[in-house]
């Protein structure tokens, strides 16, 4: 039986289609949260043909398990597009609590070339993906919660997810991604949340775990 502690709480999952982000929906949604649930593939139009799961399925799963799922179509990796969707989230709730940063576009076109190869046979839009769609988009986000809602607010929780690894982890596994994910951990733990946000109580965590498509715990 699932506490609906968050009740009345708004949350934000960028790139939560599938995977991990889809995890951590759900879990807000059984914890009675609305949920707003971002990223780009949808039923009308999917940007992955090797894997399945669409910002509505998971929208619609969310409200099954006791929240509130909205689904909205986000290209993380445009300013304008994560302008729209806090401007909504401000119109459509006037407050947000719990920001996820999950949006990843590092593992389009996977299977071009081996993720293993050394970093001098990496192709460079790989970087680019892992910078643009990863950590810029995790800056993006993060930068619009705070000036639309925590500030004001004097509250709110960020998250940025990322692997074992990125935490001290024994697990490289390939330059390009290390870094990426890497730097991800440094600007969280170091920087940000123990100087800018914290005088506002706004706090920072970085989340790692293994899920599952479906959003279950391996």
């Amino acid at each position: 039986m699932h506490t609906k502690n968050l009740q009345g709480r708004v949350a934000l999952v960028t790139g939560s289609s599938r995977g991990g982000g889809r995890g951590i929906a759900l879990a807000l949604g059984e914890a009675g949260a609305t949920v707003y649930v971002t990223g780009r593939s949808t039923r009308t139009k999917s940007t992955r043909t090797d894997l399945t799961g669409t910002i509505e399925d998971t929208a619609e799963a969310v409200t099954q398990r006791g929240g509130l799922g909205i689904a909205v179509r986000c290209d993380h990796t445009i300013d304008a597009d994560v302008k729209t969707l806090y401007e909504r989230i401000q119109q459509e709730q006037g407050t947000l609590d719990v920001v996820v940063n999950n949006a990843w576009g590092g593992y389009e076109n996977y299977y071009d070339v081996d993720f293993s190869v050394p970093f001098w046979e990496q192709p460079m839009t790989r970087w680019d993906k892992m910078f643009e769609a990863g950590l810029r988009a995790q800056m993006v986000s993060s930068r619009y919660a705070m000036s639309t809602f925590f500030l004001e607010q004097n509250r709110g929780l960020l998250i940025n997810t990322g692997v074992y690894s990125d935490i001290g982890g024994d697990y490289p596994i390939n330059v390009f991604y290390d870094t990426s994910e890497t730097s991800g951990c440094e600007y969280d733990a170091r920087h940000v949340s123990k100087s800018e946000s914290k005088p506002y109580r706004c706090n920072r965590a970085y989340f790692s775990t293994r899920l599952d498509a479906n959003g279950s715990r391996l």
